[in-house]
């Protein structure tokens, strides 16, 4: 009994070690290097945990766990043209979701393509004479159905509406292999060549706009479009040029290592919103710390109110005067101003009948808290006229940018209406950050935020010096953040770079 159970937690073992790292569709299985050795040309990020890659010699991969274990199926794509049994060299791969997707590679007997609707279990290769010879480098599609693949093929270019289940060719495409495609929509593409030019069709790729140069006189691997207007490419000598016109005009860059880079990928962070001023009035002391009064005309001048509030539990108020009054309530002063901040604070009537003339003029200083100096008016409201609720009011102040302010609130009236004010706020959003990444160099990523005025180097071990190859990385990609990216490359090399820890897989 104690020699069956034996055996069988035995048998569990090897089923659990075969598992960790399952290899389907083949008669051999890699044991070094692991988890396999094929050159990994294209990864993908699903999230923190789920992967796939593929490459060489019909290589698909993925793992659930972020690496720890994988499952390959070396069948993906079709038969090799020329050597029976070897399946195609895959170059790149597009999935539409976690289990339908396309894999392109070299050509075969099935023409260089291949569609999984399982996650990569199982294969159709039933695309027999679409071609024969050369390579499909890149798909890109517009959406759900419609996409382009182009390569090194005959023609060039391909294109699909149902989401790769049949392609047509494009045969006024530009003969020179194309190693990447982009498209705004169905009709507008954009391509880059071998010379290092860009080109660009309007018209499904009919027609053709003359050869745009990059800077890089060289061929261009990779291209990526963050927006409508803002693209980067990157090649041979390590070249790198941007675009903030859809392409009509780029500007090259210098990267501190020009090895060739294989791979672009850009992540943008969205601004956060910078809140300079608020003030609610919360306070028992009137005014606030660094606010003042002044009474330029009439007896009545500002003052803390528990009576009415937008929110919390006071606003400050100013009441009519019968013989004429002109009251300003002025801010402490608020630094750096950005180009997208703005003025908001909200206003109540102190009567519901209007009683003209009653108006509140809103002014700007950029040197000092005196009345004299407030000669910018960035908004006048015949507050006799608003309503007995709680009205916003908003004013841009990025004429005011770079600059620091003071902020008035010049009440004026004869016997008007007098009202509360409450929730002054003077924020905005700073700008995002687009951070761009370069891959090719065999010990690091490039990154730059400033579209290559400065660079920095992403490695994989704190100490490069002693990494253990110096093989090519092709192809990278990063989590939604940016702050987690995935390396593949040369002898089935797999990196994961965490924020600033450096980790091999």
């Amino acid at each position: 009994m104690k020699k069956i159970l034996s055996l069988l937690i035995f048998a569990a073992v090897l089923v659990f070690a075969f598992e960790a790292n399952s290899q389907t569709g083949q008669n051999w299985k890699w044991q070094h290097q692991t988890p396999q050795g094929n050159v990994l040309r294209w990864v993908k990020m699903w999230d923190a945990n789920n992967w796939y890659a593929v490459g060489y010699a019909g290589t698909f991969m993925k793992t659930s766990n972020a690496g720890t274990s994988w499952t390959f199926n070396h069948m993906a794509g079709g038969q090799y043209l020329y050597y029976t049994g070897q399946r195609i060299n895959v170059y790149t791969a597009h999935f539409f979701n976690q289990n339908t997707g396309l894999v392109g590679g070299s050509a075969s007997l099935n023409g260089g393509i291949a569609r999984t609707t399982d996650g990569g279990v199982t294969w159709d290769t039933s695309y027999s004479g679409l071609f024969t010879s050369g390579i499909v480098y890149f798909f890109y599609f517009v959406d759900a159905n419609t996409g382009f693949m182009a390569g090194s093929m005959t023609p060039k270019i391909w294109k699909t509406t149902n989401a790769g289940i049949n392609w047509t060719g494009i045969t006024s495409a530009p003969t020179g292999t194309i190693y990447d495609i982009h498209a705004w929509d169905a009709n507008t593409i954009g391509i880059i060549t071998t010379s290092g030019n860009f080109q660009k069709s309007t018209d499904g790729g009919a027609t053709w706009s003359s050869a745009i140069s990059t800077g890089n006189t060289s061929t261009c691997y990779r291209m990526i479009f963050k927006d409508a207007n803002t693209g980067y490419v990157t090649g041979s000598s390590g070249k790198f040029a941007y675009t903030t016109n859809g392409g009509s005009n780029w500007t090259l860059a210098t990267v501190t290592n020009t090895s060739i880079k294989y791979d672009i990928d850009v992540r943008s962070t969205s601004g956060t919103i910078t809140t300079k001023l608020n003030e609610g009035f919360e306070g028992s002391l009137f005014p606030p710390t660094g606010w003042s009064t002044v009474n330029a005309l009439g007896s009545v001048v500002w003052t803390r109110s528990t009576s009415y509030y937008h929110s919390g539990t006071a606003s400050a108020f100013i009441d009519y005067e019968f013989s004429g009054g002109d009251d300003w309530l002025i801010s402490k002063k608020v630094a750096g101003i950005g180009a997208s901040d703005s003025l908001v604070f909200w206003w109540r009537n102190q009567f519901s009948i209007p009683y003209p003339p009653d108006s509140l003029i809103i002014r700007v200083s950029t040197t000092d808290s005196l009345p004299a100096s407030f000669t910018n008016v960035v908004g006048k409201i015949n507050t006799s006229a608003t309503p007995q609720s709680w009205t916003r009011f908003a004013y841009s102040l990025s004429s005011f940018a770079g600059q620091n302010i003071y902020v008035a609130f010049q009440h004026k009236n004869t016997d008007g209406n007098g009202g509360y004010i409450d929730d002054i706020v003077i924020s905005g959003m700073s700008a995002g950050v687009t951070n761009v990444y370069l891959t090719g160099d065999p010990f690091a990523i490039y990154k730059t935020s400033d579209n290559g005025v400065t660079w920095d180097t992403l490695g994989f071990l704190a100490d490069a010096s002693i990494q253990p190859w110096t093989s090519t990385y092709y192809s990278t990609d990063l989590s939604t953040t940016g702050d987690t990216l995935v390396t593949v490359g040369a002898f089935g090399l797999i990196n994961r770079r965490l924020n600033a820890s450096n980790r091999q897989l």
